[in-house]
């Protein structure tokens, strides 16, 4: 989004006046893709994040307005286009919020992520999970697993669980948390005495032939493919209609429209994959089972992963501005770095 300087004037405005029933207002800014279409949950069109800081919001009201604050969300769109996130994280910055959530993606949070710390703004991040987020700096807040933690857990499962000697890894190139990912997997199942071999792709491809030439080849026990729910489909099933019938292994990118397009494109009955994700409504917690119960009485239907990550994150955030005198972002730091451990929804966080 383009903020021009009437509007930071205004917000600035807002953020130093009270409303007409007393109440300070507390500006947090949501960065994401408000601006571009897409089937991605964690796009804003389709409502699972933003109906997840709502309700996170709504929830918190009452306690919010015993210490006479309202919260405000501005957003700040960065659309499709990796590069537009530096220019929001700027933006960010010389607007009047005091901490920040979202940049969803690996690759937008690795271009704000950095900005953001220097400048000693809070980003609490609900999803993205590049590796190298997670040593950024202390206002850095992760919400979800590390890719790291995700392909060391999926080498695991390959080994021990399917007894798995060989992996075949298809990875897009053009991704950089699929990359991640990949990486991540194969450097664990080599120390597990695991052999990999590794191909790279294109998001856009449609004919994979590394990948035929391959497979014609050799025979693998396992097939990992590290990527985002619409390419992850279209290799399965271009590999599956090829002969391949050996598990697939995948991260927490396969979910991101809950398999809606995934199994549009995936409809052999002989499929078998396991993926990875930040949380399950079937594993919740007291605190968790309480959110899947009030999300299925306001929208209907059970909560996805994102939404859950969302309304995490703003959780989070709320209760470390309750615990502040003056919601600055100074203060609103030392109120999050003083939750650890953190009880949420999703689970016990345990940041270091």
């Amino acid at each position: 989004m383009t903020m021009n300087l009437g509007r930071v004037c205004l917000l600035a405005f807002i953020w130093s006046s009270t409303s007409a029933a007393g109440m300070d207002t507390v500006l947090v800014g949501h960065a994401a893709n408000f601006g571009d279409v897409s089937t991605s949950s964690i796009n804003p069109y389709n409502n699972a994040v933003t109906n997840g800081l709502n309700s996170a919001i709504a929830r918190y009201t009452d306690e919010l307005k015993a210490k006479g604050r309202q919260i405000k969300v501005q957003n700040f769109d960065y659309g499709t286009k990796e590069i537009l996130s530096l220019k929001v994280a700027k933006e960010m910055i010389s607007s009047p919020v005091v901490a920040a959530i979202g940049f969803y993606e690996s690759g937008q949070a690795l271009l704000a992520g950095p900005e953001l710390e220097k400048a000693r703004l809070p980003l609490i991040s609900p999803v993205a999970s590049a590796t190298r987020l997670f040593s950024i700096g202390p206002h850095f807040h992760p919400m979800s697993f590390s890719n790291q933690d995700m392909g060391f857990a999926s080498a695991h499962m390959a080994t021990a669980i399917l007894k798995a000697k060989s992996a075949l890894v298809v990875s897009a190139a053009d991704c950089a948390y699929c990359s991640d990912l990949a990486t991540s997997f194969e450097a664990k199942a080599r120390q597990l005495n695991m052999s990999v071999e590794r191909v790279n792709i294109l998001n856009e491809d449609t004919a994979f032939p590394k990948v035929d030439r391959i497979i014609s080849a050799r025979k693998f026990d396992v097939v990992v493919v590290p990527n985002h729910e619409l390419t992850s489909a279209k290799v399965i099933s271009h590999l599956m209609k090829a002969g391949v019938t050996v598990p697939f292994l995948g991260g927490d990118g396969w979910g991101n429209a809950d398999g809606a397009g995934f199994f549009q494109i995936v409809n052999d009955p002989k499929f078998v994959g396991y993926c990875l994700g930040h949380w399950h409504p079937d594993l919740s917690n007291t605190l968790g089972k309480e959110f899947v119960n009030d999300w299925k009485a306001k929208y209907g239907q059970v909560p996805s992963t994102d939404s859950a990550m969302a309304y995490e994150s703003m959780r989070l955030l709320i209760l470390a501005i309750l615990k502040t005198e003056k919601p600055s972002r100074e203060n609103v730091q030392k109120a999050l770095l003083s939750m650890r451990p953190y009880e949420g929804i999703t689970g016990t966080f345990r940041f270091s």
